[in-house]
């Protein structure tokens, strides 16, 4: 690709001219590579480059006559390019590179930049098409000029050189800055771009300039038409077409307008003339009464000395009385003048007391500063324990929450235990049934064992071998029954430490890092909140989406709210100090407020009461911001079916379904997540946690669930342990 070639003036001297093209031709050398380096041009997949490579000729030093040129072009996410800023020489530069590598986003950046529309460049119907895939923000391209020389545009404004940068939106939208050569804005209109374009005589739609794949197809397989077409294009005959046709138009709306006016005008001079003859046959009769004019001008002169006469006698006798109270005021002004003097003194003495109580103010308010400063220093400690005091006063009543919580269970329990004194006399029963069962089973084993002693050598090698495989089987059951029993165990010891305190839920040394926490409180600059599942719990009526809600804040619900990041150096240490995983008490910085958001949109009605935000209690203003930012609780639902879940928050046909405005995604009792993905609706099921640690405030069910379970293992347990000891007498 060629920069813009030098242009040739008017008042440039011929012979100069012809020397100068022939030194350009002629004096050609490398440019360095420093001058001229490519600056991290980059396509989005990363795996080609476009090579600049100016020509063997370096550009002169610019001349009187140089403006217009070329010198370098920038591209940020556009097309291809993430990056890139081009350095062009004054005279020709070619760029080469694999396809695919970006080499017509070049030429389209300069199109795009100099005011082509997308449909000029080939490339996209819409101008946000032009920018990256991938890329959410906006594109910037840039070209600088150069503007030197004796027909440079507007240097003043400008100076040596001007940035053109168009700056493409994400909804199609563009906009044009005009830079001058320190990067400051002198215009953003297009008429201005225009207006520089046509200075600078930069043809960005002419084809002889710049010559993109489309147009040279066109040229090389087109019809006459196209061809035609072609022409009028690079001789810049359509523009002109276009311009005569215009000012034709121009010419003839002009033309009429003012023939409209010159009738009106000549309409009115018709009326003035008539008026004017009309005037001159009055002025015709008037000549008679000029010697009346000049008698009655004399009698008017008379009248007015006699009215002067009258007046000055007025006058005189005004101005004797105004003497008269001239003195009078005199004598006045002497009298004030001696109060004023008198008083003057006085002033004087009260601003002399004044200043001293100035002086006595500032002393006070020094000292009353410096009480303010500690006043608040002294205040600072009270803060810190009015904050710990309303932590405590939180725990306690969440402790005596928990306490109510504890008695509801001791009852539920009681009558549990009750259950289980009548049960347990079942299954003593079904025990001694069992014990019968298997000493029937023992004398019809020692049956067989005797049968088969009794048999001949060979039978009795086979019934061993069957025999021998029987108690392998039931060695593996015993192992694999144990291991559930084990597993079992841990977890009812786990629940039950759980219930004593709540904070194990979050992990076994949540409860030190706790107190740690409260013996380094003065260590902080405002009390650490966590874990956060402390500070909300999940509504009564509500308590069958336990589960789903503890999917769902999975990555909050034992995190650290901190003011600032020296707060968290100090959380760390004690962490380290507490021997805490990496993978608890997870630290989140948010600034306190003490007050909730109140743009949080949740819709009303039966769809807004699914939403996470409306099954949580949350007391904490702090929390509650806390919660909407990471885990967008006002955009996630809960619904205990799936037909209902897609019944409320899914909308459009089958292959082109989306989630209703403010809903991003929903879940099942059980954790299990709908998603959409292009226009398909995806269930994800969950694998991970099937009973709630934190939320669910009755941890009786599990309890429960656990127990039955592990009897059930110890009696298969026992029974595979008689069945080993009645193979292996056998074996």
């Amino acid at each position: 690709m060629a920069t813009k070639a030098r242009k040739l003036h008017a008042t440039d001297d011929p012979r100069r001219a012809a020397m100068r093209m022939t030194a350009d031709e002629d004096e050609l050398v490398n440019p360095s590579e420093d001058e001229y380096e490519d600056e991290g041009d980059e396509n989005e997949d990363g795996n080609s480059a476009v090579a600049i490579s100016p020509s063997p000729s370096q550009a002169e030093p610019a001349t009187a006559s140089e403006m217009g040129i070329i010198e370098e072009i920038y591209c940020e996410n556009f097309m291809c390019h993430r990056r890139m800023c081009i350095r062009l020489c004054r005279n020709i530069n070619f760029i080469t590179g694999e396809n695919g590598s970006g080499k017509s986003a070049i030429i389209a950046a300069l199109q795009i930049c100099l005011g082509a529309s997308a449909r000029a460049t080939h490339r996209g119907k819409s101008i946000k098409n032009l920018i990256r895939n991938g890329h959410d923000g906006n594109a910037i391209v840039r070209i600088t000029l150069l503007n030197d020389g004796t027909d440079a545009f507007r240097p003043e404004s400008f100076g040596k050189r001007i940035m053109v940068e168009r700056l493409i939106r994400r909804d199609g939208t563009a906009e044009y800055r005009l830079k001058n050569e320190h990067g400051k804005v002198v215009s953003k209109l297009k008429a201005d771009l225009d207006a520089m374009l046509d200075h600078l005589n930069i043809q960005i739609e002419n084809p002889c300039a710049v010559l993109d794949q489309e147009n040279a197809k066109l040229f090389l397989k087109g019809d006459p038409t196209d061809k035609y077409k072609f022409f009028l294009q690079s001789t810049d005959l359509y523009k002109m077409r276009a311009t005569f046709a215009k000012v034709e138009d121009e010419t003839r709306l002009r033309q009429e307008a003012t023939l409209v006016q010159e009738e009106r005008k000549l309409k009115t001079l018709l009326k003035a003339k008539e008026e004017a003859e009309r005037l001159y046959e009055e002025a015709k009769s008037i000549g008679h009464l000029k010697e009346e004019l000049v008698g009655l001008k004399q009698s008017l002169a008379w009248s007015f000395v006699n009215a002067q006469e009258l007046s000055l006698q007025d006058v005189q006798a005004q101005l004797d009385q105004v003497m008269h109270l001239q003195q009078v005021a005199a004598e006045k002004v002497l009298r004030r003048q001696q109060v004023v003097d008198a008083r003057s003194a006085e002033q004087s003495a009260k601003n002399n007391a004044l200043q001293e109580v100035d002086a006595q103010k500032e002393v006070f308010q020094r000292q009353q500063q410096a009480l303010q400063q500690e006043i608040r220093e002294l205040r600072l400690p009270v803060q810190k324990k009015h904050a710990a005091k309303n932590a405590m006063e939180h725990q306690i009543r969440q402790a005596q929450a928990r306490l109510k919580r504890i008695e509801h269970e001791k009852e539920q329990r009681r009558a549990k235990y009750q259950l289980y004194l009548r049960s347990l006399e079942k299954q003593q029963a079904q025990q001694a049934e069992g014990i019968q069962r298997a000493q029937e089973h023992l004398h019809r084993v020692q049956a067989k064992k005797r049968e088969i002693e009794s048999k001949p050598m060979e039978e009795f090698a086979a019934e061993l071998d069957d025999v021998e495989g029987q108690y392998v089987a039931c060695s593996q059951q015993k192992r694999e029954a144990s291991g559930e029993v084990e597993r079992l165990t841990s977890r009812l010891r786990a629940l039950e430490s759980q219930s004593q305190n709540k904070l194990v839920a979050f992990g076994n040394q949540i409860p030190r890092l706790q107190q740690a926490i409260q013996d380094n409180l003065h260590k902080f600059s405002a009390p650490p909140i966590g874990p956060l599942g402390m500070y909300f719990s999940l509504k009564p009526e509500h308590q069958q989406y336990a589960v789903a809600a503890e999917v769902v804040l999975k990555n909050v619900i034992g995190s650290y709210l901190l003011a600032n990041g020296r707060d968290k150096n100090v959380l760390d240490n004690l962490k380290r100090q507490m021997n805490v995983p990496p993978s608890q008490a997870n630290i989140l910085i948010a600034k306190r407020t003490g007050r909730r958001y109140d743009n949080v949109h949740v819709p009303r009605g039966p769809l807004g009461d699914h939403a996470v935000i409306s099954l949580l209690d949350i007391d904490n203003p702090d929390v509650y911001n806390v919660l909407v930012d990471v885990a967008k609780i006002e955009s996630k639902y809960v619904y205990p079916t799936r037909k209902e879940a897609e019944d409320a928050t899914m909308e459009g046909p089958s292959g082109r379904q989306r989630f209703v405005q403010g809903v991003s995604e929903v879940y099942m009792p059980s954790g299990d997540k709908l998603l959409v993905r292009n226009g398909n609706v995806a269930y994800i099921a969950n694998k991970g946690q099937r009973h709630a640690r934190i939320l669910s405030q009755d941890n009786a069910g599990e309890i429960n669930d656990i127990n039955h379970r592990l009897e059930r293992q110890k009696h298969e347990l026992q029974a595979l342990s008689r069945d080993e000891r009645t193979h292996a007498s056998i074996v």
